[in-house]
């Protein structure tokens, strides 16, 4: 490019550049910028391949957070419908107690909180809060959850294992995941 740059410099008046000279230089030009926008559109591509991570990222660890805190102030006789029979289950109902006496007895009340995967358009995590006996308050945690899992093993009936697993569709045809298991202490 600089020698044909230099060669029209160095012409005499009246001299011009040829038509071959000019097919040349376009084709050299065109091949540039062709591989200048396949380099940008693939780090674009990526750019939001990372970027769809960590917001997924971001958006599992305050939900897992939230459940974390919540589920772990439940003893193993306040979930509802976990038994500790290692199966998954894909919701939890629990009771949080409502108050402890001097000589350690607790008083659980009849409300109770659910966590549950809401098949909508965006897969919704949802706390769910029932008063009675009627469902209630309904708050969501995350969105696009594909897998939202609970389980209690046989072998330690006061942890509950979380399964949860994230999917967002960034590019055509192209998802992006996370997963991640966490592990609750449930009070005894």
């Amino acid at each position: 490019m600089l020698l044909l740059i230099n060669k029209v410099k160095n012409k005499k008046p009246g001299s011009g550049v040829t038509l071959v000279e000019t097919m040349v230089s376009l084709l050299i030009f065109s091949a540039m910028a062709t591989t200048f926008m396949v380099v940008f559109v693939a780090g674009r591509k990526s750019w939001d391949v990372h970027k769809a991570r960590i917001e997924l990222q971001q958006d599992l660890r305050i939900a897992a957070d939230r459940m974390k805190d919540e589920l772990s102030e439940a003893s193993s006789g306040s979930i509802v419908n976990v038994d500790a029979d290692d199966t998954w289950y894909t919701s939890i109902t629990f009771r949080v107690p409502e108050s402890v006496d001097g000589y350690g007895n607790i008083t659980w009340p009849a409300d109770t909180t659910k966590f549950l995967r809401h098949e909508t358009k965006t897969n919704q995590l949802i706390r769910r809060f029932a008063e009675g006996t009627a469902y209630q308050n309904d708050r969501v945690l995350a969105e696009n959850i594909a897998v939202l899992k609970f389980r209690r093993l046989t072998t330690a009936p006061n942890i509950l294992e979380i399964n949860i697993k994230a999917e967002k569709d960034v590019v055509p045809n192209q998802k992006t995941s996370i997963e991640n298991t966490y592990k609750v202490n449930l009070r005894n």
